[in-house]
């Protein structure tokens, strides 16, 4: 649906606090859902969170950066993954072999802007 799920996320008194990010539209088709599966919901905040022009994340296309974002948002990344490639690739609908080139040229793309600009 284009919505993301920002880290952190908050469990606490058996209640979940989420962050999701995409635009306005994309968000309240996403909370719809919730709606529909009756699920209780409250919205704390709504915010615009445009990414800057300046933030290493503009640099990447929308595909890039909706691979890369879930892909951290999974814990691609972390150590141990917490979720392999065909895991991912499932997840986001895409074959395997396409998401390793949209994540090798995402992460070469974020590289190129860190090296640069040291």
């Amino acid at each position: 649906m284009g919505v993301y799920v920002s880290l952190p996320y908050e469990i606490r008194g058996g209640k979940v606090k989420l962050t999701f990010l995409g635009s306005t539209k994309q968000v309240r088709d996403f909370i719809k859902l919730f709606d529909q599966a009756g699920i209780r919901y409250r919205v704390v905040s709504h915010t615009d969170a445009k990414f800057s022009p300046h933030s290493a994340l503009s640099r990447l296309t929308e595909k890039q950066r909706r691979a890369f974002i879930t892909a951290h948002t999974l814990g691609y990344y972390d150590i141990p993954k917490k979720i392999g490639l065909v895991q991912l690739a499932e997840r986001l609908d895409l074959a395997y072999s396409t998401l390793d080139v949209l994540l090798r040229r995402a992460e070469r793309r974020l590289l190129n802007h860190v090296m640069n600009e040291s």
